[in-house]
């Protein structure tokens, strides 16, 4: 078993690393492969040599040029970094679980979940920043997309390269890096929620049937918190969206549009229950079109609400037609 200070030591490091392959796993590997092979950081672990093995850094090196290529494309880098939601936590618990080969199976257990954790909440923070960029559209969105991508990249090899140059320094970036992402987190968290979202409904609406969700269609808590239609009237119908803007409202938070006996409003869930916000007044309403994602911009008399409509709902003329209609 190893001492305690030196187990402090170690911990501390391995969650500095953690957060490094929850921005970018490969370079993470490749740059830790590469600088104990090349002796310019202390050994590594007995547990953890394995990866200065000559294949396993030209895989992760490979591996991570490929990612550079795949994650700008809109629809193969939804599915890269979906399935990477899985594989960059359980890579960073693992390589803890073996790191800690002389502790006892509960502390092995504990420090992987708690690395696995934060490598989970890293990539979730990384997705909903890239989520958020690329919502922007602006006139420099590629360009501050592809800025950000680079100074990820380069913040995770940094951040591996510290944790084991100056171990006394591991400690200070684990701390650092949970505070960042309690406090960066949440909105982030919720636009890479959006994000996985996006590219399920991409997926059902290509290969299913797109269109309005009416009835026993709705999610329950959303036939709930919509108005009851009068006698004979139409019953409520929704698709589901993502808004920005819209008052007591998260930033990135994934609901429904419903059209009930009220008028246009938003409805989402809530841990007990659901909330039904209104829509306001609709002057006009402007189209972009997306690979992913259809942006609505609702022109109104607060200012433009941003809506984002999912692919496996109706199209974005029926849709602007009913908020024309309803205003």
């Amino acid at each position: 078993m190893l001492p305690l200070n030196a187990l402090a030591v170690l911990a501390g490091q391995l969650l500095g690393i953690a957060f490094a392959a929850g921005l970018n796993l490969y370079a993470t590997v490749a740059v830790l492969g590469t600088a104990s092979r090349l002796g310019l950081v202390p050994p590594l672990p007995p547990g953890l040599r394995g990866l200065t093995n000559a294949l396993v850094i030209a895989s992760a090196a490979a591996l991570f040029c490929a990612e550079l290529v795949i994650e700008k494309l809109p629809v193969l880098g939804g599915f890269w970094t979906g399935a990477h939601t899985l594989i960059r936590p359980v890579a960073a618990a693992l390589l803890t679980f073996v790191a800690f080969a002389t502790q006892p199976l509960e502390q092995r257990l504990a420090l992987a979940a708690a690395t696995g954790l934060i490598a989970f909440a890293a990539h979730g923070a990384q997705t909903g920043l890239r989520v958020v960029l690329a919502s922007a559209r602006g006139p420099r969105s590629a360009l501050h997309t592809a800025v950000a991508a680079v100074t990820l990249d380069a913040i995770a090899i940094a951040t591996a390269l510290t944790a084991l140059l100056n171990p006394a320094a591991a400690g200070v970036l684990g701390a650092g890096a949970i505070v960042l992402l309690a406090l960066a987190g949440p909105r982030l968290w919720r636009a890479a929620i959006f994000g996985g979202h996006a590219l399920i409904a991409r997926v059902g609406g290509f290969f299913g049937h797109r269109g309005w969700k009416t009835g026993r269609e709705l999610p329950r808590r959303v036939r709930l918190a919509a108005l009851a239609a009068p006698l004979g009237g139409a019953e409520a119908r929704g698709t589901r969206i993502a808004v920005i803007g819209l008052p007591r409202t998260a930033a990135y938070r994934t609901g429904w549009l419903v059209f009930d006996a009220g008028g246009a409003c938003f409805i989402h869930a809530t841990p007990l229950t659901a909330r039904r916000t209104p829509l306001p007044p609709v002057a006009a309403v402007e189209v972009r079109p997306g690979p992913m994602v259809d942006v609505l911009r609702v022109i109104a008399s607060t200012p433009p609400l941003p809506l984002f409509l999912l692919k496996d709902g109706p199209s974005p003329a029926n849709v602007t037609a009913e908020l024309r209609g309803g205003s």
